[in-house]
């Protein structure tokens, strides 16, 4: 079995069995659906990326990390660093060519809001792959390194269906307020994805404050949510 066979097996594997990580860092294994729900997964990527920066892999509070990521750590000599935990206030940008303009003005209206933006690209019209744009959103959340994130493309679906690959990643698209105040009240949707050739600049902004001023119900709902972890 090559390498990128075996990373694919590993990761298929997690949610039936993970090894224990180390006792010091407050890591922890999961076995009940409950736990499965937001917890961050550290790959062998981190570790390379880490490795090539010259710096420690930050792990988010009962994040989980894979096999093949601590046997890179090992062998490449890069440690591991309890990351603080994403302040709320905390959002990653991200979008393709067509989303690229409803993106550059939400990011103005967000900073102004006085929240803390990462802009995760695309940087211009130049046309791109949506894909990559929607997996780096749903990594920064994925990773801890923000606490939610808002995607643009052409309609928001497609970006939706990419975010909706990575575990404890819930993303949403919206395009009426009634969608995500149900998809953050009742879903605890953390990315929200947006139509560029949907909704008007006004309406996103309108969307995009609802997103963050929409609180998780919990109740009967924590129930639903586990499950969709479960799978």
């Amino acid at each position: 079995m090559d390498r990128e066979a075996l990373r694919k097996a590993v990761r298929e594997a997690l949610l039936d069995s993970m090894a224990p990580a180390p006792a010091a860092t407050g890591w922890r294994r999961f076995d009940d659906v409950p736990d499965r729900r937001g917890r961050a997964l550290i790959t062998e990527d981190a570790v390379m990326r880490a490795h090539a920066a010259k710096t420690p892999v930050q792990v988010p509070e009962g994040a989980i990390v894979t096999p093949l990521a601590r046997e890179a750590a090992e062998r490449l000599g890069v440690a591991f660093a309890s990351a603080p935990a994403a302040s709320p206030k905390s959002v990653a940008l991200a979008s393709d060519h067509g989303g690229f303009e409803l993106k550059e003005m939400l990011r103005g209206h967000l900073a102004g809001a006085g929240y803390a933006v990462v802009d995760l690209g695309t940087h211009s019209t130049a046309t791109v792959d949506w894909p990559e744009f929607a997996h780096r959103a749903a990594v920064a959340v994925m990773s801890g390194r923000v606490a939610r994130a808002v995607v643009v493309d052409g309609s928001g679906v497609a970006s939706a269906m990419a975010c909706n690959r990575h575990s404890g990643v819930r993303a949403a698209p919206c395009s009426c307020l009634p969608e995500v105040v149900s998809a953050r009240g009742h879903n605890d949707a953390n990315i929200l994805c947006l139509g560029a050739r949907i909704v008007t600049p006004e309406t996103a902004r309108a969307i995009v404050d609802a997103f963050f001023a929409t609180p998780f119900e919990a109740g009967r709902h924590v129930r639903r949510v586990d499950m969709i972890e479960a799978r």
